[in-house]
């Protein structure tokens, strides 16, 4: 897929997930009114909540997809990395409201009205939720968006944390199992707390330019090692991500017996071979003369900095 469609394609799912959100807060907050129940009420809260982060993450998307400027030389990738981490603070938020909830709920049990309403907007929730969550995770799964992730985060424990409550109103319902609800709610937002933690992890690693993973870095010693009889060695190797982008940064030592041009275009063969192996690597290549023994080139090694 193309960058412009990546961009595309983020751009539409978040504005989906906006759409979806707003239908749920909508539906589950007017039952929970009409039934009492107040964990249809905090799901609608949830909803609420969600519908603030994906208009987020979707202005943040939008940010990422604009290229290069005076102001931003690499890009506006990091934006996207940006929403993550607030959607991770609105996730540990979330998770703390739920507890609090859960407990009160537990140690003063539950009264609801028409739980036949609640039944069925729980139902309507569970299979919109499942489905946007589906979307949300085969996109982020094409353009490796974090933000998209994130938001797929957020729908995924919603898709349980609904069916939850809807277990909690069928126990109450059928055999006055009050307790069922809160129980089912704390353990989803132990299993929520955990995957936030992951994705904090992920999100603080990008905005501190860690390295790209060890694998993605031994495919960039493999292709070097293919030009190891036009370079005598490499050093400085960086690397970085930036959105949906990674960056590479290297010194190449070139025999001081080539042309200023020769080095050139090994250098420009270097970088085209790089950037064709990793998709959307950008690399930048410096070239250092070093002499040569006359003897056929060691292969390149990398000195780490």
């Amino acid at each position: 897929m193309s960058r412009n469609g990546e961009d595309a394609l983020k751009r539409s799912v978040a504005i989906q997930a906006v759409g979806v959100a707003l239908v749920l807060v909508v539906v589950k907050g007017a039952v929970g009114f009409l039934t009492h129940s107040m964990g249809i009420l905090a799901s609608a809260l949830d909803s609420l909540m969600d519908v603030f982060s994906t208009l987020v993450n979707y202005l943040s998307i939008r940010t990422a997809a604009k290229p290069a400027d005076q102001d931003h030389r690499y890009g506006h990738g990091k934006a996207e990395s940006l929403a993550a981490f607030f959607q991770c603070m609105v996730l540990f938020a979330s998770v703390g409201y739920l507890v609090k909830e859960s407990v009160e709920r537990l140690l003063e049990g539950a009264r609801v009205d028409r739980i036949e309403w609640g039944l069925a907007v729980m139902a309507f929730s569970i299979v919109l939720t499942c489905l946007m969550a589906a979307r949300l995770r085969s996109a982020a799964r094409k353009t490796k968006s974090l933000a998209l992730r994130a938001e797929y985060l957020h729908f995924l424990p919603d898709a349980f944390s609904n069916l939850a409550v809807f277990l909690g109103l069928g126990a109450l319902w059928l055999l006055n199992w009050s307790w069922l609800d809160p129980v089912l709610s704390l353990g989803i937002s132990a299993y929520l707390f955990i995957q936030t933690l992951f994705l904090l992890r992920e999100t603080v690693d990008v905005l501190m330019d860690r390295e790209l993973p060890p694998e993605t870095t031994a495919r960039i010693h493999d292709v070097l090692k293919g030009f190891e009889t036009e370079i005598l060695s490499f050093h400085d190797l960086k690397t970085r991500t930036s959105g949906t982008s990674s960056f590479c940064e290297l010194h190449l030592v070139i025999s001081d017996r080539r042309t200023f041009r020769e080095a050139h275009e090994i250098s420009e063969r270097v970088r085209r071979a790089l950037e064709s192996e990793i998709t959307n690597l950008k690399v930048c290549i410096h070239a250092d003369p070093g002499a040569d023994s006359g003897h056929d080139p060691a292969p390149p090694e990398a000195v780490r900095p």
